[in-house]
């Protein structure tokens, strides 16, 4: 049955199932009053700023066409006009999640040829994994829609390359790089299914040709690179708010290769599933490129780089190794494990997602006692340990509809729909000057002034804030908690 029908068929038949693994998929977007993840605080905190510049209420700030990397900010535009800005949050938030857990769930079935009901704990993991934490969503969002095109294409017709290419504009529309995994997966898959013998090597070989030659590219401009590609194999995904995360993707690593070889020798006499290899090679290729590919690139025609380029796509990794074991037939003992090292992520989650909605709650306090209009800095640093970088957006979120955080970077960094005009009050025109802030290293102008700096008190307490009036000729913050901000910063100026 071509993938179409059967996937009305399959939803018919598992409606009830669809439905409560859904509910339970989308309860971390929920648990909190608001959602800790990195970048979406600052979307959302833009989203209203077009609102306002729509309403001709700003007139330092313009709202500009753009093709790629709006989608979400889009729905959040939309839905926050008509439903709230807190509730457009959780619902854009909900659905870019179910897009992603479904969207993976189609391509593992498309690959082995069997739903993979055993490996829903593990989907859900990596769909609350870095990508998501860091938010973002634009990327995020391409990432799912790419699933599901991969999964109608794979064993599809004409009607389904049409479907697939309806979710392309929409990938494109979310993020470009979604957009081009998408085409690069969809070539390699059909090369693969229709090549044999040593012809069959000419997929990896062609992928690793395609990397090599992105990455003499890539390297003419100033760039910075992350961790060891060995560690970049997937289960970093996990790797989230402190040291603790660590031991968890080791034994998630661990876990999932032993179930792989396990499943490998108990199958031996049995015929593979042609998408084990597929999804083997896939998982090869993207391992090679985070060993070519950079963190940071600084491209001419952004002010501000393409950041953590090869952390964010590591959950497509993720998926596939989740493939293979998929592709193996694994056996029910795979729920129970997976589950009980889902129970401990979304439990460390919702501890330590609380602490930072805690955070934002004295945060809101504090600004929503300003004048309306104010106009805040804000330079913070993650917990101890944390890969989650910038939970500095949640400010940025505390601000919607009391006051204008100076320093959020998306205006200035010509890579969305909304941009500063030089000069203006609500927002800095400067994308370094941007980063100089957060940085705490930015020297206050005269004509900057009036503008309050939000900061941590104490490095030893991230939790309790403080604020201040800055004054010209000062810098903003120099002692404030951003150890891993001067680490990055001092990379880059190194390369």
């Amino acid at each position: 049955m071509p993938p179409l029908p059967a996937a009305g068929v399959f939803v018919k038949r598992y409606s009830l199932r669809i439905a409560l693994v859904s509910f339970l998929v989308i309860i971390p977007c929920l648990w909190h009053t608001h959602i800790e993840a990195g970048d979406l605080g600052s979307h959302l905190y833009n989203a209203w700023l077009v609102d306002l510049v729509q309403k001709g209420t700003l007139h330092d700030l313009y709202v500009t066409p753009q093709w790629n990397n709006v989608l979400c900010d889009w729905f959040l535009y939309q839905l926050g006009r008509i439903a709230g800005w807190t509730a457009a949050e959780k619902i854009v938030s909900a659905i870019c999640v179910l897009l992603f857990f479904w969207g993976s769930f189609a391509f593992i079935t498309a690959a082995s040829q069997k739903p993979p009901w055993l490996l829903t704990p593990g989907i859900a993991m990596i769909a609350y994994g870095y990508t998501f934490q860091m938010g973002f969503l634009n990327y995020y969002l391409a990432i799912g829609l790419a699933f599901f095109a991969m999964a109608l294409v794979w064993n599809g017709g004409s009607i389904e390359w049409l479907a697939a290419a309806g979710l392309a504009i929409l990938a494109c529309l979310a993020h470009p790089i979604g957009l081009l995994i998408m085409i690069g997966f969809i070539a390699y898959i059909k090369l693969a299914q229709h090549t044999r013998g040593w012809l069959r090597l000419l997929p990896p070989i062609l992928a690793v040709a395609v990397i090599v030659g992105l990455h003499l590219y890539v390297i003419r401009f100033r760039t910075a690179f992350g961790l060891p590609f060995y560690f970049m194999n997937g289960t970093d995904q996990v790797v989230l708010y402190g040291f603790r995360y660590g031991m968890l993707a080791m034994c998630f690593l661990v876990f999932l290769l032993v179930a792989i070889v396990y499943s490998l020798v108990r199958s031996r006499k049995q015929p593979l599933v042609p998408g084990v290899r597929i999804s083997f090679e896939l998982w090869a290729v993207l391992l090679f490129a985070a060993a070519m590919f950079p963190e940071v690139i600084f491209l001419p025609q952004f002010a501000a780089p393409v950041a953590l380029f090869v952390s964010r796509g590591t959950m497509i990794s993720a998926i596939l190794l989740l493939c293979i074991l998929g592709c193996l037939r694994p056996q029910r003992w795979l729920l129970a494990g997976l589950s009980v090292l889902a129970a401990v992520l979304f439990t460390w989650l919702y501890v330590d997602t609380g602490r930072l909605n805690t955070i934002e709650m004295q945060a809101e306090q504090m600004l929503h006692a300003l004048p309306y209009g104010s106009r805040v800095v804000v330079t913070m640093g993650p917990p101890p340990g944390s890969r989650i970088w910038f939970i500095e957006h949640m400010v940025d979120r505390a601000c919607i509809g009391h006051c204008f955080m100076y320093s959020n970077y998306e205006p200035s960094s010509g890579q969305f729909w909304i941009h500063a005009r030089p000069g203006g009050r609500t927002a800095t025109s400067s994308a370094q000057d941007a980063m100089d802030i957060q940085v705490g290293t930015y020297r206050v102008k005269a004509e900057d002034l009036p503008l309050k700096q939000l900061y941590q008190c104490r490095v030893e307490d991230i939790g309790q804030l403080c604020m201040r009036d800055l004054h010209a000729g000062e810098v903003n913050c120099a002692a404030c908690n951003q150890p891993l901000y001067w680490l990055m910063r001092a990379g880059m100026k190194a390369r």
